[in-house]
C-alpha cells in the first residue's frame, strides 16, 4: 500500500513476530510462506510453549533514561536466585523478560508497581529465551530452507545484522529465522539504530497493526541522539512538523504514505 513513487524502501525490519512478517515483506519469503510460518509457529508455541513475558520500562516519561527504573530493575534481578529469567526483548525503553512460572511470579512481586507496570503479556511464551530450546528442532522439522530465497530489500534481524538483497546465504538466513531467532534475546533497538545509521532514512514508516510500535522506534532513535532528538516532546514536536515516524495505524499518517 505504501506510494513507491514517493517512498523508497531501503530496508526493511520487524519485532519479533515482526520478522516474519519481514521476511514475507522484503521477499526472502512468498505470501503464502510467509502466512505458513506465522500460523505453524503461532500453532507450535501454543502447544509446546512454555513459560511467559513481563514487561517494564527503563526510561522516564520523556522516553529518556531513568536511574529510578533501572535500579528496580538491578534490583529484582539481584534477587532471583536459582529462578531463571532472561532479557527476552530490547524494545526502545522497555525490557521484556522471559522466564519460567516461579521467574515470573518473582518478577511481578518484585518489580515495584508503576502504573500498568510490571505487565506480564497475555498469552506469550517465554519467547526468544533458551527456555524455548525445545522448539527450535520442531520448527525446523516443520518448515524447509527451501522456502527461503534473496530478499527484494535489505532486512536487518533481531541482532542488527544485515541481510542484503543480492548476496544473503538464504540457509543462514533459515538457520537464524528458525534457530537464534527463537531462542535467543531479540534486540530490536539495536535493529532500528542499525537501520538509522547504515541507510540514513528520511522517516521510519512503522505497517502496523496499530501504532503500538511507533514509541519504541522513537524511544530507540533517542538512545542514540538521532538528529540530535533530546526526549518525547521533542520528538512529538518535530514529527508533527517534518514526520520522522509514520505509523500506517493511524489513518492521518496513513494518508501520508498511501496513494
Amino acid at each position: 500500500a505504501i506510494d513507491r513513487e514517493k517512498y523508497e524502501i531501503v530496508a526493511i525490519t520487524g519485532n519479533s513476530m515482526g520478522w516474519y512478517l519481514s521476511l514475507a515483506a522484503g521477499g526472502a519469503l512468498s505470501l503464502e510462506d510467509g502466512a505458513r510460518l506465522v500460523n505453524g509457529m503461532g500453532q507450535t508455541m501454543t502447544e509446546h510453549g512454555v513459560g511467559g513475558q513481563v514487561v517494564y520500562p527503563s526510561v522516564n516519561e520523556e522516553w529518556t533514561a531513568s536511574s529510578k527504573r533501572q535500579k528496580a530493575i538491578d534490583d529484582a534481578l539481584s534477587m532471583v536466585g536459582d529462578v531463571t529469567i532472561s532479557t527476552s526483548i530490547h524494545l526502545g525503553g522497555m525490557h521484556v523478560f522471559a522466564g519460567g512460572d516461579r521467574g515470573i511470579r518473582h518478577l511481578m512481586a518484585q518489580l515495584p508497581k508503576d502504573g500498568v507496570f510490571p505487565l506480564r503479556l497475555r498469552g506469550h511464551s517465554a519467547f526468544h529465551s533458551a527456555q524455548l530450546d525445545h522448539i527450535v528442532p520442531m520448527a525446523k522439522a516443520a518448515f524447509s530452507s527451501d522456502m527461503f530465497s534473496q530478499p527484494d530489500v535489505p532486512l536487518i534481524d533481531g541482532q542488527g545484522n544485515i541481510w542484503p538483497h543480492f548476496s544473503t546465504d538464504t540457509h543462514a538466513l533459515y538457520d537464524y529465522t528458525l534457530g537464534r531467532q527463537i531462542s535467543g534475546t531479540y534486540d530490536f533497538t539495536r535493529a532500528v539504530q542499525v537501520a538509522a545509521k547504515e541507510y540514513a532514512p528520511d522517516v521510519f514508516i512503522v505497517l502496523g497493526p496499530g501504532g503500538t510500535m511507533g514509541a519504541p522506534t522513537a524511544q530507540s532513535l533517542i538512545k542514540m541522539d538521532w538528529r540530535g532528538l533530546t526526549g518525547k516532546s521533542d520528538f512529538q514536536k518535530r514529527n508533527a512538523e517534518t514526520p520522522l515516524i509514520l505509523s500506517m495505524g493511524r489513518e492521518d499518517q496513513r494518508l501520508l504514505v498511501t496513494k
